[in-house]
């Protein structure tokens, strides 16, 4: 088994990438984008401290003691953070274990979503948990780990995982070259997530003015991609307000309508907004004091 390093909380939170953190540079993530992992781990960015509460921990012990009356093997409650000796960057944490013929395995504890059911059908396990264990496994040096899974809070599933030597390199190079862009605090390639432009807005706010650059020869494969991708959005745009305006038309003055168990709703909603251009005719001082200019980059694609 490889050497540890014991850790607190605090410095795997600052200085490594933990096993929900691995998910997120594998582009696996549905809450977090690498670009904002990134920004939290060179301090650009302040990072949401989730507490974990004392019933969801007392779930998880259920669920161990669920894993263990079917299967028959124990469930050992640990409390691990650490870090593998061989790579620094990664970092293990761990709360449960078990023993199968003599030897140890990883025993992680799960709670999904009902609409996550699919993905577990039939004997499956998503990627995203895979990369979860191999990424515990390669730390605490396990060979094999049990899964167990709550789906909506309704049934249990159970998967055995072998460790994937392949999968595991690939998860490895991930986050060396991850943690790599944090040491040298150099931005890892963009991506379209709503951190990635807001990082964008900040670090080039102030421009040249009338500067220009010559872009290198791949842009121009960059430049007809985002036309193409321009054009079929705005075809799945009109085709959308289509659709919308049909069901509006057979709606017409009702509020509402059914189809077996789809709604379909179009309902007066009031709102109040100001009339910027009254209140700068009728009381221009007013307007002029409460007014605010804001500076902006706007984007566009042209040719000469």
């Amino acid at each position: 088994m490889e050497p540890l390093i014991v850790l607190d909380q605090q410095e795997e939170k600052e200085k490594g990438i933990g096993p929900s953190e691995a998910i997120v540079v594998m582009h696996l993530s549905k809450k977090k984008s690498p670009v904002e992992l990134f920004l939290e781990k060179t301090g650009e960015l302040e990072k949401e401290d989730i507490q974990e509460f004392e019933w969801s921990c007392r779930v998880k012990e259920v669920l161990a003691e669920e894993f263990s009356r079917r299967t028959g093997l124990p469930a050992v409650r640990l409390e691990r953070v650490e870090r593998s000796e061989r790579y620094p960057f990664m970092v293990g944490v761990q709360e449960y274990e078990t023993e199968e013929g003599g030897e140890k395995i990883l025993l992680d504890v799960r709670r999904v979503s009902e609409f996550r059911r699919k993905e577990f059908e039939p004997d499956k396990v998503p990627m995203d948990h895979l990369v979860r264990l191999h990424h515990n496994m390669e730390v605490f040096g396990y060979r094999t780990a049990y899964l167990v899974v709550l789906i909506g809070g309704v049934s249990v599933e159970i998967r055995k995982v072998e460790k994937d030597d392949v999968l595991t390199q690939e998860i490895i190079r991930a986050e060396r070259e991850f943690w790599g862009h944090v040491e040298r605090k150099e931005m890892i390639p963009l991506d379209g997530s709503t951190a990635a432009k807001e990082w964008l807005k900040r670090t080039f706010a102030e421009t040249e003015e009338g500067s220009e650059i010559q872009l290198p020869k791949e842009t121009l494969e960059m430049i007809e991609r985002l036309e193409q991708l321009k054009e079929e959005e705005k075809a799945l745009k009109e085709e959308r307000d289509q659709i919308e305006n049909r069901l509006k038309f057979l709606l017409g003055k009702n509020e509402r309508g059914r189809i077996g168990t789809r709604l379909v709703q179009w309902v007066p909603v009031e709102t109040t907004r100001l009339d910027q251009k009254a209140l700068k005719a009728d009381h221009p001082e007013i307007f002029e004091k409460y007014s605010k200019k804001s500076v902006y980059r706007r984007f566009s694609l042209g040719r000469d």
